[in-house]
């Protein structure tokens, strides 16, 4: 494995502005799957947004014990519902 890979998609992870650029940095880590971006995914786990956080789950679900990121998927689950039911209001 490349470690200039892996610390440039980690560096995505923690920087990029855009949420797209770093829910692929989350995938692409996923991909490599080293356990030394484990800590860096549980963090995107809590992401302002669904997608980076939706990635970091499955992210961490190809390196992992899946059931890191079970809580924080429910979480993110449960809060889209909850946008969905009141934009239906």
């Amino acid at each position: 494995m490349d470690n200039d890979f892996l610390n440039e998609s980690i560096n995505d992870l923690l920087k990029a502005e855009a949420p797209a650029g770093r829910a692929i940095a989350a995938r692409t880590l996923g991909a490599i799957g080293s356990r030394l971006a484990t800590a860096h995914l549980i963090a995107a786990l809590f992401d302002n947004s669904p997608e980076v956080c939706r990635a970091a789950a499955e992210a961490l679900t190809r390196i992992d014990d899946p059931a890191v990121a079970v809580a924080p998927l429910k979480a993110i689950l449960t809060a889209e519902l909850d946008q969905k039911n009141d934009d239906s209001e």
